[in-house]
């Protein structure tokens, strides 16, 4: 997301905030979404430590969401990666994909102490799981939270362990829609495309996911009219609301929009 994009959010919320585009606060969508983990090193809120280092590539590769690239380690059988957050993680699955064959397993905590003694808080979620060369896999477990996750790889087949991908996947809340670009105005005779965005209780944006249609309406279709995909036609000059909702009807957000004769 660039620099404008980011500022053309930041309005976006803050006309949200002071009403401008209004919602439901009592309605939400659970959907899973990925942990940012690369996100997190890069910010210094998470700490990544892998035991041997890396000897081809880094681990920004293991954690870029693309599976063909990989980071390894070669002359040995065993790789660990630790993740230490600042702030409590929590997932509800574990997905990986390896360049090489082996086993897996997935350790946490909530001390780094703990961590490496396997006492207190400490639980083992997946113990010595078997993976494939070129393949996923990955493990559903009840929601955990935790301060210090740890991935082990092991391998019997060669001295090497070549890792494509890691991720962490919890459940997010989605709280909020909001309509954009914000406010709205249209000319009579013209059209113009309304999209939407989606925010969590802590207004973070996040993209509408695709998996569950939206539904769009106007309170005086005399003013102005709208498609199935956000395509609000002008009719005649005044103010109506646009509302949008998910098919479901679990989240929903409402602008007002105005027919103007120049803007």
């Amino acid at each position: 997301m660039n620099k404008s994009t980011h500022y053309l959010f930041a309005v976006l919320i803050s006309l949200f905030l002071t009403g401008a585009v209004t919602v439901d606060l009592f309605s939400q969508m659970i959907i899973r979404h990925p942990v940012e983990i690369l996100n997190g090193i890069n910010t210094g809120t998470i700490l990544a430590t892998v035991n041997p280092a890396f000897t081809q590539n880094s681990i920004t590769n293991v954690f870029d969401g693309n599976n063909l690239t990989m980071a390894g380690v070669q002359n040995t059988n065993d790789l660990s990666i630790t993740l230490a957050f600042t702030d409590t993680v929590s997932f509800s699955r574990c997905k990986i994909y390896f360049w090489s064959a082996g086993d897996w397993s997935l350790e946490i905590a909530d001390s780094e102490n703990d961590l490496n003694s396997t006492s207190g808080s400490y639980q083992l979620l997946v113990n010595q799981q078997p993976h494939s060369a070129f393949a996923e896999d990955s493990t559903d477990f009840s929601t955990q939270k935790a301060m210090y996750v740890r991935f082990k790889a092991h391998t019997s087949q060669g001295n090497y362990i070549y890792l494509g991908e890691w991720n962490l996947i919890g459940n997010l809340i989605l709280t909020q829609l909001y309509i954009y670009p914000s406010p709205v105005k249209v000319i009579p005779g013209t059209t113009l495309q309304l999209r939407v965005k989606a925010l969590d209780a802590n207004n973070t944006v996040y993209d509408y996911p695709e998996s569950e249609a939206l539904v769009w309406s106007t309170g005086n279709n005399s003013i102005a009219t709208i498609g199935e995909f956000g395509e609000l036609n002008g009719v005649a000059l005044g103010n109506t609301s646009v509302t949008v909702r998910s098919f479901s009807n679990s989240i929903s957000g409402q602008t007002t929009a105005s027919v103007v004769t120049y803007f």
